[in-house]
This record gives structure tokens, sequence and C-alpha cells, in this order.
């Protein structure tokens, strides 16, 4: 893996998601420090901890994925359907990462899970860093919890540059529309509803970089 800015300016868009993918705590490789502990905007203190996987246990497993299904379970069944499993099996995949964060108690009250990936499956070409699932439990939003969250992600982004953040958002999501704008996000240039030809969908792609077709 590449130790400095400049290593990673000259990689190639294969040897880079190569590189990210034997990243183990992206707290450390983006900002060089040990703590956890992230204080945000409301003043709260939250542990913020980067993991894979395989050092969530089952218990931790069931809880993202409680979380997920209490928030979204009746959008997901407006679009095609709540899959239980079929979720448990996407967040927890090999190439899945996650920033998990706990209160002082102790207690998960959010997480983002992303991968790395190509731009675009047919035609790949740019390393993008795709956000696949952001929760932010209900007694902590408007905490700045969940915009902390997504400053990582731009961390990540600036550090390995990246050609830009995507994520896709329910329609019917407009708080969490609402916030992803705030953050800088539309609607992408490769969304359905931005392409001819497309059937209309129950979701958006959303980028922070929304009309870039091209090198950065």
């Amino acid at each position: 893996m590449a130790s400095f800015d400049t290593d990673i300016e000259y990689m190639e868009a294969h040897e880079k998601l190569a590189a990210l993918a034997d990243v183990k705590d992206f707290n450390v490789n983006i900002s060089f420090k040990t703590s956890s502990c992230h204080e945000v905007s409301s003043g709260k203190t939250y542990e913020i901890k980067s993991l894979r996987p395989d050092q969530i246990s089952m218990q931790q497993r069931e809880q993202l994925v409680d979380m997920v299904e209490a928030d979204l379970k009746d959008l997901y069944n407006d679009a095609w359907g709540w899959d239980r499993p079929g979720k448990i099996k996407e967040l927890f995949a090999s190439t899945s990462n996650f920033m998990v964060a706990k209160d002082s108690q102790g207690k998960i009250v959010g997480f983002i899970m992303f991968r790395f990936c190509y731009d675009d499956n047919e035609e790949p070409e740019f390393p993008v860093l795709y956000v696949y699932e952001l929760n932010v439990a209900a007694s902590e939003r408007g905490s700045g919890l969940g915009r902390r969250l997504m400053e990582l992600m731009f961390a990540i982004e600036t550090k390995w540059k990246l050609w830009k953040i995507m994520l896709t958002c329910f329609k019917g999501n407009t708080n969490a529309i609402a916030f992803y704008n705030k953050m800088g996000f539309d609607v992408d240039v490769y969304s359905p509803s931005r392409c001819d030809g497309w059937e209309p969908v129950k979701y958006e792609i959303m980028s922070n970089h929304p009309d870039r077709t091209d090198e950065y």
C-alpha cells in the first residue's frame, strides 16, 4: 500500500482499488492518529471505529440490520421488497468497510458502510467511494453525527484522490435527500432519472460531483 500522497497520485485505478482493499483502519489511514474519539458540532463525543466485517460480532450485525430495517423497511417494500437475509449478505460482504459510532455508554448509535469500486460496471474507468448505508439512531439525529460520518468519507476521497463519492437514496426518503443536498450531493448524471430510456424507479443515484463524466 502507498505510504505517501505522492505514491497515490501516480497509481492506476486498479492499483488504487487493490491498495484500498488492504486498509484495515481508515481512521489511522486518513489522519495518522490512533484515537477513535470524535467530537461533533453539538458538542457530543462519539467513539467512531473503522471496522471490516470480520471485526463485527453477530450481535452487532443484528443491531446494524435492525437499524436499517426500522428506518427503511417501508421504502424497500415500496420499491422492490424488504429482504433481511439479502441485506445481511450485502452489508457484511468481504468488500465492505464500516465506520461504527458508539455513544458514551458504549451503545451503537450510528454507522456508515462503504465500498470502493469502479464508476461503471460495463465500462469501468474511475475509482469511486460508494456509500451503501448511512444510519443514525433517532436519538442522535441533529447532533452532527451523520455529518461527521460523511466528513470521514470526504477525507478518504481526498486522501486517495478518488473520482467521486456516490450513493443510492430512495426518492421517498426526503429527509435523507435534504441532508445529502446540504453535504454537497445532487442527482448524478448516471442516475436513471437523468438517463434517456430508463423506466421510472423509486431511487436516485447521487454524488458530490453529479456532472462529472471524465477526468477529475
